[in-house]
Formats: C-alpha cells, structure tokens, sequence
C-alpha cells in the first residue's frame, strides 16, 4: 500500500463486527499486519485517514 507511506490511518472491522483480529497498521513503512485469531477465519477492513489531532 505504498501509496499510503507515512500517512495516518485508522483501521475499521467492518465484519464482523465482533471480531477477535489483531491489526495495526504502520505508517513508515505502509504495512498492515493483521492476525487473526482461529483458521479459517476473515475479516473486512477498511484503512481512512486518522483524523488529526485537536488542541
């Protein structure tokens, strides 16, 4: 996903909602790691921009 390098990005489990999987995503080098907790298993995600902070 290079064109997301060293963006800030939230990470949103879209289903299922419930969901057991374990992700983070890393802005400097465009990864996302995503564990999931039992095979066979899947999750939908979606990556958005994180919103920036507020004083």
């Amino acid at each position: 996903m290079s064109h997301l390098l060293g963006c800030a990005a939230r990470v949103d489990v879209l289903h299922p909602a419930a969901s057991q999987a374990v992700y983070s995503w890393h802005p400097d080098t465009a990864d996302l790691t995503l564990t999931l907790p039992v095979a066979p298993s899947a999750v939908l995600l979606r990556l958005a921009h994180a919103a920036p902070d507020t004083p």
